[in-house]
């Protein structure tokens, strides 16, 4: 999307385009002694957020896009019951790990991403990119590489060499947690006794990678991630964060390579979707979250 120019017919010189853009890219002039707003942008810096076009009341901002602007009447919108919903949704999300085998549909897969492009990033950077991996073969395949590479982590992790002059710091405090070896455990006997112990037999798993562009990086991708899993859960499809895939993922160059992440990339997030099997009848109590007031 790019803002071309104002339409002067159209606009009312409400100057809602001038107060909202945050990069001050609006001006109200005077022209041949009447006042007009103009966009200026000469070296290109727009971050192409959209508030122009979606504050303007006329339709007055002219801009070049594949994609139309979608008009919306936020006065048509129920706010009291829309929260409860909303409020609900979220209660009631639950991280799924039991999935059907039946593929999710393209149809479905599509709307979930029209509703995470819409999610907000640094800058507008929007520097996301996805793999969509609905092959139940290297589904099973990527599950047993990154078992693989946890069984070595653990050999290398209490390997009395190793953990004396290579592990220091949090990862040494990590490693000796009796929880660290009872999970890697865990997932080791998981995978030899036939189960998928990193996907949960999902028919697709979802993995995100961008560039290396700073420290909002992961923020913006966790952002985006929970967009896509808040909207699968509304059309009644499971997701999970899978760290252990995105943290091999990240260490492991041979792994990312394998499902097609070029390099120089990092991959931020990961998650399983599809049908779940489990159904849930109750939200379980969660701590109040620990707030200072300043």
């Amino acid at each position: 999307m790019k803002i071309i120019e104002i339409d002067h017919e159209k606009c009312i010189k409400c100057l809602e385009c001038v107060a909202e853009c945050p990069s001050h890219f609006f001006l109200e002039e005077k022209n041949d002694s009447e006042k007009i707003v103009s966009f200026s942008d000469p070296y290109s810096v727009c971050i192409q957020c959209g508030h122009c076009l979606s504050i303007c009341p006329t339709d007055a901002i002219i801009y070049q896009s594949v994609e139309k602007v979608i008009k919306i009447s936020k006065n048509s919108m129920n706010f009291n019951t829309l929260f409860p919903q909303l409020k609900l949704l979220l209660q009631t999300k639950r991280s799924i790990r039991r999935y059907h085998p039946e593929p999710v549909s393209e149809t479905e897969i599509k709307e979930i991403l029209d509703v995470m492009k819409y999610a907000p990033s640094a800058s507008n950077a929007r520097a996301w990119k996805f793999i969509i991996l609905t092959d139940p073969k290297k589904i099973k395949t990527l599950s047993l590489k990154i078992v693989n590479a946890i069984s070595l982590t653990r050999k290398l992790a209490t390997n009395f060499f190793i953990k004396k002059f290579f592990i220091y710091g949090e990862l040494r405090k990590t490693i000796r947690e009796p929880s660290f070896t009872i999970s890697i455990d865990r997932i080791i006997n998981d995978s030899l006794a036939g189960k998928d112990p990193i996907f949960f037999n999902a028919p697709c798993v979802i993995f995100l990678y961008s560039p290396k562009y700073g420290n909002l990086a992961g923020c913006d991708s966790g952002i985006i991630m929970t967009y896509g899993m808040l909207a699968a859960e509304s059309l009644g499809l499971g997701s999970c964060w899978i760290g252990f895939a995105q943290e091999s993922l990240q260490r492991l160059r041979s792994l990312s390579k394998f499902i097609g992440i070029p390099r120089g990339h990092m991959v931020w997030g990961c998650f399983t979707l599809g049908k779940p099997i489990p159904i849930f009848h109750r939200i379980p109590p969660k701590p109040d979250l620990s707030v200072k007031r300043i």
